[in-house]
């Protein structure tokens, strides 16, 4: 998957920019968040739920990427 951002915007927001371009989700979790949501488990609480135990399941990936973003809004 790719994010696409308009080029004015992301000159705008440097921090997002660098996220977009940085983040990248294991196709395996892609998957079995789709399945979850195919499931059933698709309401926006769900949803919620599943993304805040994937970022603490991978709670120093995540903090890099934030950690990133941040550097690039301070150029």
């Amino acid at each position: 998957m790719h994010i696409v951002a308009n080029k004015k915007w992301a000159e705008k927001n440097p921090a997002a920019a660098k996220l977009f371009e940085i983040m990248k989700l294991p196709i395996a979790d892609i998957n079995a968040q789709n399945l979850r949501m195919h499931n059933g488990e698709a309401s926006q609480s769900d949803i919620r739920r599943h993304t805040d135990a994937w970022i603490k399941a991978h709670q120093s990936t995540f903090d890099g990427w934030v950690e990133q973003a941040r550097k690039a809004a301070e150029k």
